[in-house]
C-alpha cells in the first residue's frame, strides 16, 4: 500500500515555493519516489506514479488525504492502477 502527498518547499527568494510529490510505501516508510517542480499539476502527479508502477509495481490500494490536489479531478493512478502490465511512458508514444 502507497500513500501520496504534495507539500510546498520554500525557493531560494522569499515568496517562491516549490512542490514536492511524494509517493511512500506505508508498511515500510521507504519513499518509492519524489519529484520536485515549480508548479502542481494533475499531468506531473500521473508522470510520477507511471514511473513509481514501472520500477515498483502497481499497489493494491494508493492512498491520498483527499485534499483538493486529489479531489479535483478523476485521480491520476485511477487509470494506471487498472492498466495491465507496464505502463508506458507517454513521451515515448510516436
Amino acid at each position: 500500500m502507497f500513500t501520496w502527498d504534495i507539500t510546498k518547499l520554500a525557493g531560494p527568494v522569499k515568496g517562491c515555493y516549490y512542490d514536492a510529490y511524494v509517493m511512500i510505501d506505508i508498511y515500510s516508510r521507504y519513499i518509492v519516489g519524489a519529484h520536485v517542480h515549480a508548479h502542481e499539476t494533475d499531468q506531473l502527479a500521473e508522470e510520477m506514479m507511471r514511473q513509481i508502477f514501472n520500477i515498483h509495481g502497481v499497489p493494491a490500494v494508493v492512498h491520498a488525504d483527499r485534499d483538493t490536489s486529489m479531489t479535483s479531478k478523476t485521480r491520476p493512478c485511477s487509470t494506471a492502477c487498472t492498466s495491465p502490465g507496464p505502463i508506458p511512458d507517454p513521451r515515448s508514444a510516436s
